[in-house]
């Protein structure tokens, strides 16, 4: 029975870390930052924990959100994403929906 024990709370620990991060429609919400992509000139491209093809939009490569270069806050949600990542915080992506490629509308971070 002991030989059983780490192997099902590895289990547990797995499944409950991976059902997480949720996406719908709208974005994503509750999922880590898994991947900043910063293209020079052009803006970066983000990559969640999350399942982006579930958005109402059209991911780059099936797995990213967009951040264009030239979006009004840009650098705003550059560095809040930077910060979740790096401080290992959940953040919820919204997009604009219906966009080819997704584009991102606004991020939030709360205290977790």
């Amino acid at each position: 029975m002991k030989a059983i024990q780490p192997l099902l709370f590895s289990a547990l620990l797995t499944f409950s870390t991976g059902a997480s991060a949720e996406c719908a429609s709208y974005g994503c919400a509750n999922a880590y930052v898994d991947t900043l992509y910063v293209r020079a000139g052009s803006g970066f491209f983000v990559g969640t924990t999350g399942t982006e093809t579930l958005a109402n939009c059209t991911p780059t490569s099936g797995v990213f959100f967009l951040m264009p270069l030239d979006a009004a806050n840009y650098k705003e949600i550059y560095a809040t994403l930077l910060a979740a990542q790096l401080a290992d915080k959940k953040v919820s992506i919204r997009i604009n929906e219906g966009t080819d490629p997704c584009t991102i509308a606004y991020v939030s971070i709360d205290r977790q």
